[in-house]
């Protein structure tokens, strides 16, 4: 398995915001780091695998899903 999750996905960096929850403007919203790069290739390889009509217990596609993931980072590396 690979170590390297290649970074955040969708990092949010703390500004300066609305909070839709409490109607409060002007307030700092909290960073959020979101999820990593392997868990969204991991998840995008999901939807390709049952796109294809694949369906198998879940333990196989998801080990499917993130040997793909982590061979992506990889070619991404070079």
């Amino acid at each position: 398995m690979l170590t390297d999750t290649g970074g955040f996905a969708f990092p949010r960096p703390a500004s300066i915001g609305n909070n839709y929850l409490t109607g409060e403007t002007g307030v700092v919203v909290d960073p959020h780091n979101g999820m990593t790069l392997r868990d969204y290739f991991a998840g995008q390889a999901i939807i390709a695998y049952h796109a294809d009509g694949n369906y198998s217990n879940s333990e196989d596609v998801a080990n499917w899903c993130y040997q793909l993931a982590d061979k992506m980072l990889e070619l991404g590396k070079l």
